[in-house]
């Protein structure tokens, strides 16, 4: 604003052309306004100046383990394993948030003692590398008493295991084919 008001100072206060001559006036309130603003002189520092360095990172924690490869077979159990490696670390949720990118409070609802919000493909994934961990491998097993109790359930599949090849574009063309002849028959 200022350079503004020096420029209109230094335009001399006319403008147009000299059939229709227009002055130009600075209103008093930014008259005012300018004398307000300017910083009144300063007196030579006779301190040598000070440097300003960047302020420093928090300091690391003293050597965080490394995460423990854990069986987890229930989603409670992975619940509790993030929640661990949460304490571990001693990162607050809004960190992990904001590490994550995830809204403000989600990480809360994720790891909360009943969990309001349920680990999702972009969630889970987003907690999973901010708190540097990763999945290493899943493995599946059959639990022979579940099997047992689930086998009488079970449905064999009457179709076959194998595609059998489809000729429909062949067969579609040749009835299209078949359509368009009949319609040039009739309208001869």
């Amino acid at each position: 604003m200022s350079e503004q008001l020096d420029l209109l100072g230094e335009f001399g206060g006319f403008s147009g052309s000299s059939s229709s001559s227009v002055f130009y006036s600075i209103s008093p309130q930014f008259e005012r306004a300018k004398v307000a603003r300017a910083a009144p002189p300063q007196p030579a520092p006779e301190t040598p100046p000070t440097t300003v360095s960047e302020p420093e990172a928090a300091p690391e924690p003293p050597s965080v383990p490394a995460a423990v490869p854990r069986v987890i077979t229930t989603r409670e159990e992975l619940v509790d394993m993030l929640r661990r490696r949460r304490d571990e670390l001693g990162l607050t949720h809004q960190t992990i948030d904001g590490i994550a990118g995830l809204q403000d409070g989600y990480t809360s609802k994720l790891l909360a003692p009943k969990p309001i919000k349920n680990l999702g493909p972009m969630s889970f994934g987003a907690v999973l590398g901010a708190l540097a961990l990763g999945i290493v491998r899943i493995e599946f097993i059959e639990d022979p008493e579940l099997a047992a109790r689930m086998r009488p359930r079970w449905i064999r599949r009457t179709r076959p295991k194998f595609r059998t090849k489809r000729t429909r574009g062949a067969l579609l063309q040749m009835a299209s084919d078949r359509n368009v002849g009949a319609k040039n028959a009739e309208k001869r």
